[in-house]
């Protein structure tokens, strides 16, 4: 089915908590020196996030402003305004969102169409 705006909602917001969070640390092979001990704990620390990550989170952000105003098509323009191809959980709320907006216009044409004729018979 559609989803609902509250649905949208929440899922851009598990979207957004999943490109917040840095990736996991790259397991390297444990070495059984001192300097193979330093440097895995030192790769311990160090969280790695992608630049292009940066851009997509302020995306989502403003696109989750935009949802709460209540204006969908703006919450996807601002998704779909960042160049290149969004990550994988913004790419399904994009569908999703799109989905929703395509069935919103479609009930739009129909409820003028019905309108249209009832009017046009009088």
């Amino acid at each position: 089915g559609v989803s609902t705006i509250a649905d949208l909602s929440a899922k851009l917001q598990e979207a957004l908590v999943t490109l917040k969070t840095p990736a996991a640390p790259v397991e390297t092979a444990a070495g059984s020196g001192m300097w193979d001990s330093l440097k895995a704990k030192a790769a311990s620390l160090i969280s790695v996030r992608k630049i292009d990550d940066a851009k997509w989170v302020t995306a989502a952000e403003d696109a989750q402003a935009r949802l709460e105003e209540g204006d969908l098509t703006l919450a996807v323009k601002a998704i779909r305004g960042v160049s290149g191809d969004p990550p994988p959980q913004l790419q399904s709320w994009l569908e999703a969102a799109e989905a929703r907006l395509a069935t919103d216009r479609a009930l739009e044409d129909v409820s003028a169409d019905i309108l249209k004729k009832l009017g046009g018979g009088a």
